[in-house]
Protein backbone atom coordinates (compact mmCIF):
# COMPACT_ATOMS: atom_id res chain seq x y z
CA UNK A 1 0.00 0.00 0.00
CA UNK A 2 1.14 3.52 -0.74
CA UNK A 3 -0.53 6.78 0.22
CA UNK A 4 -0.14 9.82 -2.02
CA UNK A 5 -0.65 12.82 0.26
CA UNK A 6 -1.78 16.37 -0.53
CA UNK A 7 0.67 19.31 -0.44
CA UNK A 8 1.85 20.81 2.85
CA UNK A 9 -0.61 23.74 2.63
CA UNK A 10 -4.19 23.40 1.42
CA UNK A 11 -7.32 25.54 1.20
CA UNK A 12 -10.34 24.11 2.98
CA UNK A 13 -12.56 25.50 0.21
CA UNK A 14 -10.75 23.60 -2.54
CA UNK A 15 -10.24 19.88 -3.12
CA UNK A 16 -7.90 18.18 -0.63
CA UNK A 17 -7.27 14.64 -1.79
CA UNK A 18 -5.34 11.60 -0.63
CA UNK A 19 -4.87 8.64 -2.98
CA UNK A 20 -4.62 5.19 -1.45
CA UNK A 21 -3.01 2.72 -3.89
CA UNK A 22 -3.37 -1.00 -3.37
CA UNK A 23 -0.34 -3.32 -3.41
CA UNK A 24 0.03 -6.08 -5.96
CA UNK A 25 0.30 -9.73 -4.95
CA UNK A 26 1.94 -12.63 -6.75
CA UNK A 27 0.13 -15.59 -8.22
CA UNK A 28 2.51 -18.44 -8.85
CA UNK A 29 0.49 -20.33 -11.44
CA UNK A 30 -2.98 -20.34 -12.96
CA UNK A 31 -5.29 -23.02 -14.26
CA UNK A 32 -8.79 -24.25 -14.98
CA UNK A 33 -11.11 -25.05 -12.08
CA UNK A 34 -12.68 -27.87 -14.09
CA UNK A 35 -15.58 -25.69 -15.19
CA UNK A 36 -13.66 -23.39 -17.48
CA UNK A 37 -13.04 -20.68 -14.86
CA UNK A 38 -9.70 -19.13 -13.96
CA UNK A 39 -7.92 -20.26 -10.78
CA UNK A 40 -4.91 -18.42 -9.37
CA UNK A 41 -2.52 -20.18 -7.00
CA UNK A 42 -1.47 -17.66 -4.35
CA UNK A 43 0.59 -17.38 -1.18
CA UNK A 44 -0.75 -18.63 2.13
CA UNK A 45 -0.80 -15.17 3.75
CA UNK A 46 -2.74 -13.65 0.88
CA UNK A 47 -5.31 -16.45 0.97
CA UNK A 48 -6.17 -15.42 4.54
CA UNK A 49 -6.89 -11.85 3.46
CA UNK A 50 -9.07 -12.21 0.36
CA UNK A 51 -12.73 -13.18 0.35
CA UNK A 52 -15.56 -14.24 -1.93
CA UNK A 53 -17.10 -11.30 -3.77
CA UNK A 54 -13.94 -9.19 -3.58
CA UNK A 55 -12.78 -7.54 -6.77
CA UNK A 56 -9.26 -8.16 -8.07
CA UNK A 57 -7.41 -6.63 -10.98
CA UNK A 58 -4.90 -8.46 -13.16
CA UNK A 59 -3.06 -5.64 -14.88
CA UNK A 60 -1.29 -7.48 -17.70
CA UNK A 61 -1.06 -10.75 -19.59
CA UNK A 62 -3.70 -12.96 -21.19
CA UNK A 63 -5.82 -12.87 -18.02
CA UNK A 64 -5.76 -9.06 -17.67
CA UNK A 65 -8.94 -7.44 -16.44
CA UNK A 66 -11.14 -6.74 -13.44
CA UNK A 67 -12.69 -9.87 -11.94
CA UNK A 68 -14.59 -11.02 -8.85
CA UNK A 69 -13.59 -13.85 -6.54
CA UNK A 70 -16.11 -16.69 -6.51
CA UNK A 71 -14.29 -19.05 -4.13
CA UNK A 72 -11.22 -19.11 -1.90
CA UNK A 73 -9.10 -22.00 -0.69
CA UNK A 74 -7.18 -20.76 2.34
CA UNK A 75 -3.85 -22.13 3.45
CA UNK A 76 -1.11 -21.69 6.01
CA UNK A 77 2.58 -21.60 5.18
CA UNK A 78 4.26 -23.41 3.53
CA UNK A 79 1.13 -24.49 1.66
CA UNK A 80 -0.44 -22.47 -1.15
CA UNK A 81 -3.97 -21.17 -1.32
CA UNK A 82 -6.02 -20.41 -4.41
CA UNK A 83 -8.79 -18.18 -5.65
CA UNK A 84 -11.32 -18.86 -8.39
CA UNK A 85 -12.45 -15.89 -10.46
CA UNK A 86 -15.51 -15.18 -12.56
CA UNK A 87 -13.23 -15.09 -15.61
CA UNK A 88 -12.92 -17.75 -18.30
CA UNK A 89 -9.66 -19.65 -18.29
CA UNK A 90 -7.58 -18.63 -21.30
CA UNK A 91 -4.12 -19.88 -20.46
CA UNK A 92 -1.71 -20.57 -17.64
CA UNK A 93 1.30 -18.77 -16.21
CA UNK A 94 2.28 -16.63 -13.26
CA UNK A 95 1.95 -12.92 -12.65
CA UNK A 96 0.53 -10.28 -10.35
CA UNK A 97 -2.96 -9.39 -9.17
CA UNK A 98 -4.28 -6.57 -7.01
CA UNK A 99 -7.04 -7.33 -4.49
CA UNK A 100 -9.28 -4.33 -3.85
CA UNK A 101 -11.36 -3.51 -0.79
CA UNK A 102 -12.72 -0.53 1.09
CA UNK A 103 -10.22 1.22 3.34
CA UNK A 104 -11.19 2.66 6.74
CA UNK A 105 -9.63 6.04 7.45
CA UNK A 106 -9.58 8.36 10.48
CA UNK A 107 -9.21 12.09 9.87
CA UNK A 108 -7.71 14.07 12.75
CA UNK A 109 -7.36 17.84 12.89
CA UNK A 110 -6.49 20.57 15.36
CA UNK A 111 -3.75 21.39 17.83
CA UNK A 112 -2.51 18.98 20.48
CA UNK A 113 -2.94 19.57 24.20
CA UNK A 114 -0.31 22.01 25.41
CA UNK A 115 -0.06 23.77 22.05
CA UNK A 116 -1.14 27.45 22.17
CA UNK A 117 -3.59 26.76 19.33
CA UNK A 118 -5.43 24.11 21.34
CA UNK A 119 -7.70 26.74 22.87
CA UNK A 120 -8.89 27.70 19.36
CA UNK A 121 -9.00 24.35 17.52
CA UNK A 122 -8.39 21.41 19.88
CA UNK A 123 -7.11 18.19 18.33
CA UNK A 124 -9.88 15.67 17.68
CA UNK A 125 -10.96 12.99 15.26
CA UNK A 126 -13.34 14.86 12.99
CA UNK A 127 -14.36 12.03 10.67
CA UNK A 128 -14.34 8.30 10.04
CA UNK A 129 -14.11 7.89 6.26
CA UNK A 130 -14.46 4.83 4.05
CA UNK A 131 -12.34 4.95 0.90
CA UNK A 132 -13.91 3.02 -1.96
CA UNK A 133 -11.72 1.86 -4.85
CA UNK A 134 -12.55 3.20 -8.29
CA UNK A 135 -12.45 1.16 -11.48
CA UNK A 136 -8.69 1.59 -11.21
CA UNK A 137 -6.43 0.25 -8.46
CA UNK A 138 -6.73 3.12 -6.00
CA UNK A 139 -9.20 4.86 -3.73
CA UNK A 140 -9.40 8.65 -3.61
CA UNK A 141 -10.11 10.09 -0.16
CA UNK A 142 -11.31 13.70 -0.23
CA UNK A 143 -11.31 15.54 3.08
CA UNK A 144 -12.04 19.20 2.34
CA UNK A 145 -15.71 18.94 3.32
CA UNK A 146 -14.78 17.75 6.80
CA UNK A 147 -12.02 20.33 7.25
CA UNK A 148 -14.34 23.19 6.33
CA UNK A 149 -16.26 22.43 9.53
CA UNK A 150 -13.27 23.72 11.53
CA UNK A 151 -13.94 27.24 10.28
CA UNK A 152 -17.71 27.60 10.68
CA UNK A 153 -17.52 30.64 12.93
CA UNK A 154 -16.55 33.94 11.31
CA UNK A 155 -14.40 36.03 13.64
CA UNK A 156 -12.48 39.26 13.36
CA UNK A 157 -8.78 38.75 12.64
CA UNK A 158 -6.31 38.41 15.45
CA UNK A 159 -3.18 40.49 14.94
CA UNK A 160 -0.05 38.40 15.32
CA UNK A 161 -0.31 34.62 15.34
CA UNK A 162 -3.87 33.54 14.55
CA UNK A 163 -4.41 29.84 15.07
CA UNK A 164 -8.08 30.21 14.08
CA UNK A 165 -7.16 30.76 10.43
CA UNK A 166 -5.48 27.41 9.83
CA UNK A 167 -5.19 23.94 11.29
CA UNK A 168 -2.92 20.91 11.07
CA UNK A 169 -4.52 17.63 9.99
CA UNK A 170 -3.48 14.05 9.29
CA UNK A 171 -4.84 10.59 8.50
CA UNK A 172 -4.63 7.37 10.51
CA UNK A 173 -4.98 4.14 8.51
CA UNK A 174 -4.66 0.70 10.11
CA UNK A 175 -2.91 2.20 13.13
CA UNK A 176 -0.37 4.15 11.03
CA UNK A 177 -0.33 7.94 11.47
CA UNK A 178 0.65 9.79 8.30
CA UNK A 179 2.37 13.14 7.82
CA UNK A 180 0.86 16.33 9.18
CA UNK A 181 -0.57 18.69 6.58
CA UNK A 182 -2.14 22.13 7.02
CA UNK A 183 -5.35 23.71 5.81
CA UNK A 184 -6.41 27.33 5.94
CA UNK A 185 -9.78 29.00 5.70
CA UNK A 186 -9.42 30.24 2.13
CA UNK A 187 -9.79 29.47 -1.56
CA UNK A 188 -6.17 29.68 -2.70
CA UNK A 189 -5.13 27.01 -5.20
CA UNK A 190 -2.77 24.54 -3.55
CA UNK A 191 -0.22 24.85 -6.35
CA UNK A 192 0.02 28.59 -5.73
CA UNK A 193 -0.35 28.34 -1.97
CA UNK A 194 2.69 26.12 -1.53
CA UNK A 195 4.87 28.65 -3.33
CA UNK A 196 4.41 30.71 -0.16
CA UNK A 197 5.55 27.95 2.19
CA UNK A 198 8.38 30.07 3.49
CA UNK A 199 8.83 31.88 6.77
CA UNK A 200 7.14 35.30 6.68
CA UNK A 201 6.03 35.04 3.06
CA UNK A 202 3.06 37.30 2.37
CA UNK A 203 0.12 35.12 1.44
CA UNK A 204 -2.29 37.82 0.31
CA UNK A 205 0.14 40.52 -0.77
CA UNK A 206 -1.93 41.80 -3.67
CA UNK A 207 -5.36 41.24 -2.18
CA UNK A 208 -5.56 41.78 1.59
CA UNK A 209 -8.01 39.50 3.35
CA UNK A 210 -9.13 42.03 5.96
CA UNK A 211 -9.72 45.75 6.30
CA UNK A 212 -10.30 47.08 9.81
CA UNK A 213 -10.39 50.55 11.37
CA UNK A 214 -8.54 52.22 8.51
CA UNK A 215 -5.79 49.61 8.51
CA UNK A 216 -5.03 46.80 6.08
CA UNK A 217 -4.31 43.39 7.57
CA UNK A 218 -2.06 41.04 5.63
CA UNK A 219 -1.67 37.35 6.37
CA UNK A 220 1.56 35.38 6.14
CA UNK A 221 2.51 31.73 6.31
CA UNK A 222 5.17 31.02 8.88
CA UNK A 223 6.64 28.27 11.02
CA UNK A 224 8.42 26.41 8.22
CA UNK A 225 11.73 26.44 10.09
CA UNK A 226 12.38 25.52 13.71
CA UNK A 227 9.22 26.79 15.38
CA UNK A 228 7.80 24.52 18.04
CA UNK A 229 4.31 25.79 17.16
CA UNK A 230 4.57 24.29 13.67
CA UNK A 231 3.27 26.01 10.56
CA UNK A 232 0.67 28.71 11.15
CA UNK A 233 -0.63 32.07 9.97
CA UNK A 234 0.61 35.44 11.16
CA UNK A 235 -1.41 38.63 10.65
CA UNK A 236 0.35 41.99 10.32
CA UNK A 237 -1.12 45.47 9.84
CA UNK A 238 -0.25 48.63 7.96
CA UNK A 239 -2.10 51.85 7.32
CA UNK A 240 -3.79 51.86 3.92
CA UNK A 241 -1.56 53.15 1.14
CA UNK A 242 1.65 52.91 3.15
CA UNK A 243 3.40 50.54 0.77
CA UNK A 244 3.38 48.90 -2.62
CA UNK A 245 3.65 45.16 -2.28
CA UNK A 246 3.87 42.38 -4.81
CA UNK A 247 4.40 38.99 -3.24
CA UNK A 248 7.62 39.83 -1.43
CA UNK A 249 8.59 38.39 1.92
CA UNK A 250 8.11 39.96 5.33
CA UNK A 251 11.84 40.64 5.69
CA UNK A 252 11.70 43.03 2.72
CA UNK A 253 8.89 45.14 4.14
CA UNK A 254 9.31 44.82 7.89
CA UNK A 255 9.75 48.56 8.33
CA UNK A 256 6.29 49.10 6.86
CA UNK A 257 4.36 46.44 8.74
CA UNK A 258 3.81 46.25 12.46
CA UNK A 259 2.93 43.20 14.49
CA UNK A 260 0.81 43.89 17.55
Amino acid sequence: MALIEPPIWNSAHREIKYRYTYPSQTYFSSGDDGNGKLVLVIGAAVSQEVSVGQRVVIESGINAGSHSITSVTTATAPSFGSITLDADYVGGGSGYFIPLSNVNVELWAGYESGHPGNADIPLSKIADIVGVPALETYADIKVQGFLKSLFKKIESPRIGVDFRMSSPFYLVIDGTTYSTRYCLNGVFESASLNNFDNDFEILNARTPIFFENGKTIYSMLTGRTADDRGRHILNVVTANGDSTIGGVGFDAVETTFTIA
